[in-house]
Parts: structure tokens; C-alpha cells; sequence
């Protein structure tokens, strides 16, 4: 896979040494919360991370005492719009998943952004999806499928112009999605998206498709939810490692036209289902389904961390669908997803803790990308270059959503 040649084409930031001093520090790995740790970044790679890390002399020293610091943070559903790449940086978000766009712009972003001219996260892109004759394009351009051969044919051809993985609509035939699944293995590339309606998960996982978005397929508009058939379900995606990707705050809004209405479940049976899949180990990603109109990039994702902790999960385990989770999907837990020595230097500084009530994961004072330190004011302005500031206050909110403190203390 070449998914992350970027980490060593652009990445490389000077050998300046950044330390975040007194700060708590919540890793990403499970482990409790550590407060008065000091945080070593030389370059853009964290080197020292600990209570009696000893400071260098001449060295930018960021005073970190009443606030803490989490892995900088992934949108694994977007569709990716040049205007809203600085809005993710922004709202913490370090690295983002393309799920569809217009390819030529989308790699001149992420070339914009490795140069530095563009400030924004890192970008993995499967550039425009394989859909079937009925799918809508909407803003975005898509590969017309009707027949195996042709599901070859696009395959090949999205292979060749370097998408990173490979992408699917739900209107996508059945033979010529199996044809696309196996041109995918053939090639050694993943594959993901919505299971196509004429497919069943069963027959997804079987085909190796890497992740499932927005519960497709698992659950339908007009089915009822069975506990014991979705146990048995959820198991065999934990069994083969087949991520789910709900989208809850683009489910919640019956009001977007991104998803189609028979692959829309109810909500309710939505937040259920989730918190059953964390129980069975299924690994969960968060993704917002930003670009799509009237989900704002960048800020969308906090909701989404919200309505997770509402359908169950913990705090953490909901930050690690954003962190932990999206390195191990990727297979890159030795570069991101954790603060830990040797991790490239992609972080967020919030204000509050985000154990105690997931909405303060809202709160950043401070973005470190690619070892460079953002401060609320460089933030700020990054918010109105994308235009982000009113979109930013109409992200749907869960609430206060408060872990019990015992488990966190």
C-alpha cells in the first residue's frame, strides 16, 4: 500500500525543539489520564515524553499546566473541498480520509499542504468513487460502473492515477462489485464504503471490504433490530477486522440529501447498534460526512464524538475512534494515534478535560501539526480563511455527556 509515501515526502520539519511543559497528558492507549509531564518535540517527531524529562536550553517552552494533551485527532468520512482544508486543522483535526472527490484537486491540495503553502491535515483520498448507473454524483465526479469488465477498467484506472484505496456507491451492481472486490486484493488495495443494496454484509466481509460506512446494510429503514442476528453479525466483523464508520450526526439529520433514503436507519436503532459493535470489538471510526451541505467541515467531527459517547461508549474509547483506532486501520500505530516517543508530532492542547465531559474535546488551545505549534490566535484565523467560524456553532450537540469520574480518576 502506499497510503503514507506522504509521511516521508513531506513531512519534514526542521530540527527546532518544541517542549509542552506541566501538561496532563492523555495518550490515546487506555492508560489514565498523567499530569506534569513534559512533552519533547525535535523536529516533527515527539522524542521524550515523561515526568522527569529534562529540558533543553534554548528551546520554545509551552507552559502546559491545566491543560491536556490528546493525539492529534481523524475525520475518516469526508469529502474533501480545497475551501474547507484549513477548517479541519483547526478544529484539531490532523489527518483526514477522503471518501470521494474531484482527484486532481484533492492532490493538489494534499501537494499544497506537504509544501507547506496550504495549511491543513493529512489527506488520504480514494479520489472519486465506483458507482452504479443510478447513483447521484452530486458535486463530486464518479466512475460509472455497470459490468465486471468495467469494474476492472476503473479499478486499474483509479489505481493508476494513485488513490490511495478504493471506493464504492451503494448503486453499484452486484457481479460488478464482486469483480471490483477481488481487482482490489489483486492489486493488494483496500477497498471501502456503503455495502451496495444488491450485497449482503455477509457477503461484504467475505469480500474483504476494509470498512463500512453509515451502518449500511446493517441496518435498514424498514428492518427491526434483532440483538442476537446483530451479535452474531458484529462478531464476524470483529472476526475479519471490517471497521464500521457510522456517520450518527449525518444519520441524525433526515434533512441531508448525502444519503440515500433506503440506506438511512433509524437513528435510535443507529445509537444501539454502535454501542452493541463496541461491545463485540468491532473497531469504530469517526466520520462526519463533511463537504456534504450543511455538515461543517472540521467542527462536525466534535458532535460526533458526542453522539458516540451518548450511544454508549466512554470517553476515551470515543476518542480513540479519532486517534488509536485510525492508525490501526491504517496499520501506521508506529507513526500516529498515540503520544508517545518516536510518533510524528500531531497533537491537540485543549483547555478542559475531555474525560470528564466529551465536549470539551471543543476546547483547543493549541494544534501541534508536523511539529509545528498553532496557536488559538493562528487557529482563529484559520477559521476565518475557511470561512468556518458561523458553521462551527451549528454542529449538532449531544449535550453535556459526562463519564462517572471512578473510571477515569
Amino acid at each position: 500500500m502506499r497510503l503514507f509515501a506522504i509521511l516521508a515526502l513531506c513531512l519534514c520539519a526542521d530540527a527546532a525543539t518544541l517542549v509542552i511543559r506541566d501538561v496532563t497528558v492523555i495518550d490515546g492507549t487506555g492508560a489514565p489520564p498523567r499530569g506534569g509531564v513534559n512533552v519533547v518535540i525535535t523536529g516533527n517527531r515527539i522524542t521524550a515524553v515523561g515526568r522527569r524529562v529534562s529540558i533543553p536550553k534554548r528551546v520554545r517552552v509551552v507552559n502546559g499546566t491545566g491543560k491536556f494533551l490528546i493525539p492529534g485527532l481523524w475525520d475518516m468520512h469526508v469529502h474533501l473541498r480545497e475551501k474547507d482544508v484549513p477548517l479541519y486543522l483547526a478544529n484539531g483535526i490532523t489527518g483526514v480520509r477522503d471518501m470521494g472527490s474531484d482527484f486532481e484537486r484533492t492532490v493538489a491540495c494534499r501537494k499544497a499542504v506537504q509544501s507547506g503553502r496550504l495549511p491543513g491535515p493529512l489527506i488520504v483520498t480514494s479520489g472519486p468513487a465506483a458507482g452504479g448507473p443510478g447513483d447521484r454524483s452530486g458535486e463530486f465526479p464518479i466512475v460509472r460502473v455497470s459490468t465486471p469488465r468495467e469494474a476492472y477498467q476503473a479499478a486499474d484506472q483509479l489505481d493508476r492515477r494513485g488513490s490511495d484505496f478504493l471506493n464504492v456507491l451503494p448503486g453499484l451492481p452486484r457481479d460488478a462489485y464482486f469483480a471490483f472486490a477481488q481487482r482490489a486484493r489483486e492489486l493488494r488495495t483496500a477497498f471501502a464504503g456503503p455495502v451496495p443494496d444488491s450485497v449482503s454484509v455477509e457477503e461484504s466481509i467475505d469480500a474483504r471490504q476494509r470498512s463500512i460506512e453509515h451502518l449500511s446494510g446493517i441496518l435498514r429503514a424498514d428492518e427491526s433490530y434483532d440483538e442476537a442476528q446483530a451479535g452474531d453479525l458484529f462478531r464476524r466483523m470483529a472476526r475479519f477486522s471490517v471497521w464500521q464508520v457510522p456517520t450518527l450526526s449525518a444519520l441524525a439529520r433526515p434533512d441531508l440529501e448525502c444519503l440515500p433514503e433506503k440506506q438511512r436507519p433509524p437513528f435510535e436503532t443507529s445509537m444501539r447498534a454502535v454501542r452493541d459493535m463496541q461491545k463485540a470489538g468491532v473497531g469504530l471510526l469517526t466520520g462526519t460526512d463533511a463537504g456534504c451541505e450543511g455538515i461543517p467541515p472540521g467542527a462536525a467531527l466534535h458532535g460526533e464524538l458526542e453522539l458516540l459517547v451518548t450511544a454508549g461508549l466512554t470517553p476515551l474509547e470515543a476518542i480513540q475512534t479519532a486517534t488509536l483506532n485510525p492508525a490501526r486501520y491504517f496499520g501506521r500505530e508506529t507513526d500516529f494515534g498515540t503520544v508517545a516517543r518516536g510518533k510524528l508530532a500531531n497533537l491537540v492542547l485543549l483547555q478542559a478535560d475531555p474525560m470528564r465531559d466529551i465536549r470539551n474535546s471543543r476546547r483547543t488551545d493549541a494544534v501541534i501539526f508536523n511539529g509545528k505549534f498553532l496557536d488559538r490566535k493562528t487557529l482563529d484565523a484559520l477559521l476565518v480563511r475557511g470561512g468556518g467560524r458561523e458553521a462551527s456553532a451549528t454542529v449538532p450537540s449531544a449535550g453535556r455527556v459526562e463519564a462517572p469520574a471512578k473510571k477515569h480518576e
